[in-house]
């Protein structure tokens, strides 16, 4: 599918949308009918019935759901076939004998991941190729290539150069690492959470206050009980009082356990061991939401040398810190200009 969706693209021959061909396009879905090689139309035969659009009450999107076999209504129609019935059975006999192979793969070596379950590697969705935009994904069994290229063709995008995956998260990881251990990437740590410290350091003054209005109350309740005064609600609002000040006592013992010149002074070990464990971490999606924080898109392009370079572009102010760590909080500025990283031992 991949060569012929190759071979239209070289000849110009445009899509049913207007656009380039994808392998897709031809091999399409054999359950739902779809895609050239799947089209029971082509065959003389139309079908209604087969699927429904409904929205989901959580999401509220719309979303596609196959009807039983049974629910379909089902129209020869011989004057539109174009394909003869014993090349269709050819098709459908060498596409079962190649779902039987992939299948039996899949036992040995257990299933592929499946929508819904989020990106699988680090760089997954991150990664884009420099000369025609589109994404860089998993090809083969450990390397990252543009899915244009292999989907449809040379002819619509000339990079054909890979990277090893494992090569690709080790530079960028350390391009990452290496520039957020500069002084300019930490004084801007430090200012965030010195900032951080203001907002959550508890207020004494408030507590301070609490307790001694506890003990004053608690005193004029214990003086009317040596007077002699004592209504029905005396002892309920004696056990009050009494539970208001230790909480206000308690508060005041928190706050004075709480050292704000010692985590200063902390901050810059804290900081470096922030960003060396960066990458060290079975959370993927935490480590790809930090990554597209700080590099934003990822451009991988081939250089004169015959290798890539991958090429980041990033200045966006909001939250670029917010995946490494809830210290940092919103508002860590990246002022990282476009810089060029290649890809190579």
């Amino acid at each position: 599918m991949r060569a012929i969706a190759d071979e239209l693209n070289r000849e110009k021959v445009p899509s049913p949308r207007g656009s380039t061909w994808a392998h897709s396009a031809i091999y399409g879905d054999m359950k739902r009918g779809l895609g050239i090689l799947n089209n029971p139309l082509y065959r003389g035969q139309y079908i209604w019935n087969r699927s429904k659009w409904v929205k989901d009450p959580l999401t509220g999107r719309r979303k596609r759901i196959e009807n039983p076999e049974s629910e379909w209504i089902i129209q020869e129609m011989p004057e539109l076939r174009i394909v003869d019935q014993p090349l269709w059975d050819r098709v459908k006999a060498r596409q079962a004998a190649q779902r039987a192979k992939t299948e039996a793969i899949q036992r040995k070596n257990g299933p592929r991941a499946h929508g819904g379950r989020g990106p699988k590697y680090v760089l997954s969705g991150l990664l884009k190729c420099g000369c025609c935009g589109g994404n860089y994904v998993i090809v083969g069994k450990d390397y990252y290539g543009c899915a244009t290229r292999k989907d449809r063709g040379a002819s619509v995008c000339s990079n054909n150069l890979k990277v090893r995956k494992p090569l690709a998260e080790r530079i960028l990881l350390r391009h990452v690492r290496e520039d957020l251990l500069s002084e300019e990437a930490y004084q801007a740590f430090l200012l965030e959470l010195e900032t951080a410290i203001k907002e959550t350091n508890p207020d004494s003054s408030r507590w301070e206050k609490a307790l001694a209005d506890a003990k004053k109350e608690k005193e004029n309740l214990m003086a009317a009980i040596r007077a002699g005064i004592i209504t029905p609600n005396t002892k309920q609002a004696l056990e009050e009082a009494e539970a208001r000040e230790a909480a206000a006592q308690a508060e005041l013992d928190q706050a004075g356990d709480f050292d704000q010149e010692e985590l200063v002074q902390q901050a810059r070990q804290l900081w470096r061991r922030l960003v060396e464990d960066l990458g060290k971490t079975d959370d993927i999606p935490r480590i790809r939401a930090a990554l597209q924080d700080l590099l934003g898109e990822i451009k991988l392009f081939p250089n004169e040398n015959g290798y890539l370079e991958a090429e980041t572009n990033k200045g966006r102010p909001e939250a670029a810190l917010g995946s490494i760590t809830v210290v940092a909080g919103a508002g860590f500025e990246r002022c990282l200009t476009r810089v060029r990283v290649p890809l190579i031992d």
